[in-house]
């Protein structure tokens, strides 16, 4: 409720009183609309703004979502507003689902006048309504006088603010990066005519642009041409993230969304010492990467920690993740750490000095078997850099699909155990990081030559992986040219 207690009444209804709305006979649970294939496009005509979440009632993640959502849509009719939050059931209402090509669940789309666009807000209450008042009114609000700005922008994270006449091309610009859907998200917007209120205080004697934020050094004026666009976007991205960031969700866009380089300190929450050494080389090395600080054990900084591979055991250390190059990651302990070393572990990376980091199970010593189990560690010496050719199974333990797929492949490595370079393997990935490797479900299959991977996607049975494997193994191909034959009994069966 916070956020609504910023926004008064008079100005939530001029955003909002732009269509009459005649939905009386449309079912409402907790304020959310229940829209069906039927009454679809009557409420979709009949409602300027509304927010539709297709969901399904298995979903974990939209069982999550489902009572923030509905705290937003009845806090937004307490204030009087027409912002309309409906739900769809996918799983019944597949014809809507497929219509609007929904992917994954829970998919939120925002109707403005009709025209649909993707929500990219939060999913907390506070977040959802701050999105749709936003998205509902203009895209900067005029504003009377630089105290009136000043003052509303003290209340947003990040706002920019026009200063100047309106009849300039630098003020249309400024109206463009406004209606910029990815700028758009993060700032606020506005402007004023107020020059003489502004100009002396801000020190500028022509049209400008003043970013507010409330963090590092605010305000900030633009020093740059306002009609430089290219120019005028990377400043406001990298001005929207702090010096020294304290990794949360709202920084996840910036550095895995953006892909970022980005140096992270990973400490206890009790651990300050070597907090002083890393903020001075974030403000003098400042965007030249991202510098941010996080734990490894509660919530987001615990998914973030199983991702680099780490736990709290491991801490305090340093590392630099290099998300433009495949999320490669590096390491050093900050145990000792100075100003200097940190400054040197950067500079040895740049200089290409440092080894890649992977999340890895140990070695596992050669017991025999035809199907070889490779792990993180090793996985550049016995995939990347082999003359053999590579046929892996990525698995998680957990599912089900993998179990059902393993004495498949069991089977498949006793088969082609005569096979000289061929070599049938697996990996858990959820305990190992390939090297260059997105997995991006499991299981997950390719077959490697030269070091170079192609995606397996034909059937799970043993006599297709075969036949794939007899037209793209030049290794397979070579054996049976020798009238080498790998069909055993135990194959023939199955």
């Amino acid at each position: 409720m916070f956020f609504l207690k910023q926004i008064t009444l008079a100005s939530l209804l001029l955003l909002c009183l732009s269509a009459a709305l005649n939905i009386a006979d449309v079912e409402s649970v907790e304020g959310v609309l229940v829209l069906t294939d039927a009454n679809f496009d009557d409420v979709l005509q009949s409602t300027s703004h509304l927010l539709v979440e297709f969901y399904a009632p298995w979903c974990g993640n939209c069982q999550q979502l489902a009572s923030e959502y509905a705290k937003a849509a009845q806090s937004l009719a307490s204030f009087g507003s027409t912002i309309r939050l409906a739900k769809v059931d996918a799983t019944v209402h597949d014809g809507l689902a497929e219509r609007f090509q929904v992917q994954g669940l829970p998919a939120l789309y925002w109707f403005k006048h009709g025209v649909r666009q993707d929500y990219s807000g939060g999913r907390t209450e506070e977040s959802i309504i701050k999105w749709v008042v936003k998205h509902s009114g203009p895209s900067s609000l005029s504003v009377a006088t630089c105290q009136e700005v000043q003052e509303r922008a003290s209340r947003d994270k990040l706002a920019l603010a026009y200063v100047g006449d309106f009849d300039k091309k630098d003020f249309t610009v400024f109206m463009r990066i406004s209606e910029n859907p990815t700028v758009g998200e993060k700032y606020q917007f506005y402007h004023t005519a107020d020059f003489e209120g502004c100009g002396g205080q801000f020190g500028t004697d022509s049209p400008s642009l003043v970013l507010f934020r409330n963090f590092d050094t605010s305000p900030v004026l633009y020093s740059s041409s306002i009609q430089n666009i290219n120019a005028l976007l990377i400043w406001l991205q990298d001005q929207s993230v702090p010096t020294l960031i304290e990794f949360s969700e709202d920084y996840i866009e910036p550095i895995f969304g953006q892909r970022k380089l980005t140096l992270f300190l990973f400490r206890s929450n009790t651990d300050k010492e070597f907090s002083q050494a890393f903020s001075e080389v974030a403000q003098e090395l400042r965007g030249q990467l991202l510098f941010v600080t996080s734990g490894v054990t509660e919530g987001i900084l615990a998914k973030l920690g199983d991702f680099m591979g780490l736990d709290e055991d491991q801490l305090p250390t340093f590392w630099i993740l290099d998300a433009e190059n495949d999320m490669r990651k590096y390491s050093m302990s900050a145990n000792g750490a100075t100003v200097e070393s940190i400054k040197k572990f950067i500079e040895d990376f740049k200089q290409g000095k440092l080894s890649v980091q992977v999340k890895s199970q140990e070695i596992p010593e050669d017991d025999g078997r035809f199907l070889k189990t490779i792990v993180g560690k090793n996985f550049r010496e016995k995939v990347l850099k082999t003359q053999n050719e590579v046929f892996i199974r990525f698995y998680a333990p957990y599912s089900g699909h993998c179990n059902v797929l393993a004495p498949i492949w069991e089977s498949l490595a006793e088969e082609f155990r005569a096979v000289e370079g061929l070599v049938i393997a697996v990996m858990d990935g959820t305990a190992n990081e390939p090297e260059g490797v997105d997995l991006k479900g499991f299981p997950s299959i390719k077959f490697y030559k030269n070091g170079i991977a192609t995606e397996y996607e034909g059937g799970r049975e043993f006599h297709q992986m075969r036949d794939f494997l007899k037209e793209h193994s030049i290794a397979y191909q070579k054996h049976l040219a020798k009238g080498g034959n790998t069909h055993s009994e135990h194959s023939e069966e199955l």
